[in-house]
């Protein structure tokens, strides 16, 4: 991991991200970069009045002395101000700049220009082909807590779809050897013996195929966890749960073990209703974690870049049968 991006607008809000992208940049020796995106607005020539806070410059000096701070306290640290579309501005100077993770809060309704709120963090989880670290803002009323957020436990969900393989790749890319561990929950969905959705509430359960998709489940992330556990030096812990909702039942894993990320898979790039409903969305709506929002590459990555193959290895215990 090379370089971490965090968007900032001027607000406290957005500025909590910083310690939590301050610690990951230190642990994998990583170059941190402060992004400010500035929307054009006309100031009707008053631009130059002592109160006309939101002008270029001080959006440049904004940014710089955010730079120079953390620089200050041993950072490495690069910054940059564009104007444009939040959204558009934050992916497209991602992919530019080869941005490894991006570091930012759910909302941040004050400061310069406010553009850094839910709709642009929901718009950047979508459209974003860089692996987003979506934080919990603390409320503004209360001090802003200096800690960061640390990798301790980190729950990755898995279906053996691209998707959640992206999510473990991000997830692995993220731990900390021996400090970091990896749980892989896998949900199976109950099998009924009802031929029609509309008969589901009056259906019984299909206890032998339950058992057995159970049990190929385990054998699949089993050999995932010892494979995940080499790679990375991590304590990888399997976990297979039956239940008919996946959102509940990764909420419930995560409560269960006090997790302090929830890594998950997308395909939630375009409009917002494709996005919305899906177990990734119902997922971060609780809002009580963390999340590491991953899309799968649009192409192929080559070996070293990824902890796994699935395309030259074809190994059956990363595909769900």
């Amino acid at each position: 991991m090379k370089r971490i991006r965090v968007p900032l607008d001027g607000s406290l809000a957005a500025e909590q991200a910083l310690p939590t992208a301050v610690a990951l940049s230190r642990i994998h020796e990583s170059t941190l970069e402060l992004l400010l995106v500035t929307e054009a607005r006309a100031a009707g020539g008053f631009e130059t009045w002592p109160w006309a806070i939101c002008t270029a410059r001080n959006h440049s000096d904004y940014i710089a002395s955010q730079a120079d701070r953390l620089s200050e306290r041993g950072s490495v640290v690069d910054h940059a101000m564009v104007e444009g579309r939040a959204t558009e501005e934050i992916c497209r100077f991602a992919v530019e700049r080869h941005v490894d993770l991006i570091v930012m809060v759910s909302r941040g309704h004050t400061g310069f220009a406010r553009i850094l709120g839910g709709s642009v963090a929901d718009a950047v989880v979508r459209q974003s082909r860089i692996p987003v670290l979506l934080l919990r803002e603390m409320p503004l009323g209360r001090r802003i807590p200096k800690a960061a957020l640390h990798m301790d436990r980190v729950l990755v969900a898995i279906d053996g779809s691209p998707e959640s393989f992206a999510a473990l790749d991000a997830a692995a890319e993220l731990s900390d050897r021996g400090v970091t561990e990896l749980h892989l929950v896998e949900v199976v969905t109950p099998v009924l013996l009802a031929p029609f959705n509309a008969m589901r509430r009056l259906a019984r359960l299909d206890h032998d195929a339950t058992q057995h998709a159970v049990d190929h489940a385990v054998a699949q992330l089993d050999a995932l966890a010892e494979r995940v556990a080499a790679r990375t030096g991590c304590d990888v812990y399997p976990h297979v749960m039956i239940h008919e909702d996946p959102a509940r039942a990764i909420l419930r894993t995560a409560h269960g073990f006090n997790a302090s990320v929830i890594a998950m898979g997308t395909r939630g790039r375009g409009a917002s209703r494709l996005f919305m409903g899906s177990v990734a969305e119902r997922v971060r709506a609780d809002g009580r974690y963390p999340m590491l929002i991953v899309h799968p590459p649009e192409t192929a990555t080559s070996p070293d870049q990824q902890l796994w193959d699935l395309e030259e290895e074809r190994d059956p215990l990363l595909r769900s049968g």
